[in-house]
């Protein structure tokens, strides 16, 4: 059956409004995904991939949120990046971005705002830091001593122009990556792309039982 088809418009500075197409989804994606071309190394990943060892991890990753989503349910929904898309994932995957660093998630947060959004160092707003306890079994952990198996290119991923290849309108290859882990994984421990230090990228919706995400100090929230 043919699916549907809309535009998503999204605003750019200077208010100029951007459409892309995008594919209406059945259940297991309840919103939508941008008509991306997949990138041809997805299932080259899938197949490398399984040959790292996947474990439990436990701990506590770090985001760095506006005061408008500082809240229980959006802090660890992923709706922003399935909205936005990131570095390690596209539009319609929900992905949670976290930092083993309260200030590396700062520094990723800033980095959004100035250089992937155009903002100026005088459009700042008021954030909070937030500690979330993780609990995730299996995570893909590619922050190891050693080579990764089969040439994945890490470092490859971590310079990609992700934003360029999508308004080609191209699944970007660290995207078709992140896709690959969000089937065998719960999340993705990965070197940060700006400094030294950890991310953590969750996929909420690959979340085995068992596995839990909490908010520390929830009380405190505004």
């Amino acid at each position: 059956m043919a699916r549907a088809t809309a535009k998503l418009c999204f605003w750019l500075r200077p208010c100029r409004p951007i459409c892309l197409p995008v594919r209406l989804l059945g259940p297991r994606n309840s919103f939508f995904e941008p008509m991306l071309e997949p990138h041809p190394l997805y299932n080259h990943f899938t197949e490398r991939l399984s040959m790292i060892p996947r474990k439990s991890w436990t701990g506590l990753g770090f985001r760095s949120v506006i005061p408008r989503y500082a809240n229980s349910r959006d802090i660890t929904s992923g709706v922003g990046a399935f909205r936005g898309g990131g570095r390690w994932n596209t539009r319609g995957i929900h992905a949670v971005y976290a930092s083993l660093e309260p200030g590396l998630s700062v520094n990723e947060a800033m980095r959004v705002v100035f250089s992937d959004r155009g903002f100026s160092v005088g459009d700042t707003r008021p954030r909070l830091v937030v500690g979330i306890r993780c609990r995730l079994s299996p995570a893909s952990n590619l922050t190891f001593d050693g080579p990764l198996p089969g040439g994945l290119g890490l470092r490859g991923l971590l310079k990609e122009d992700w934003i360029s290849a999508n308004f080609d309108g191209h699944e970007s290859s660290s995207q078709a990556f992140g896709r690959a882990v969000s089937e065998i994984s719960e999340a993705l421990l990965v070197p940060s792309a700006r400094r030294e230090g950890v991310n953590l990228v969750i996929y909420p919706t690959s979340l085995r039982s068992g596995s839990t995400l909490e908010i520390q100090e929830q009380g405190d929230l505004p």
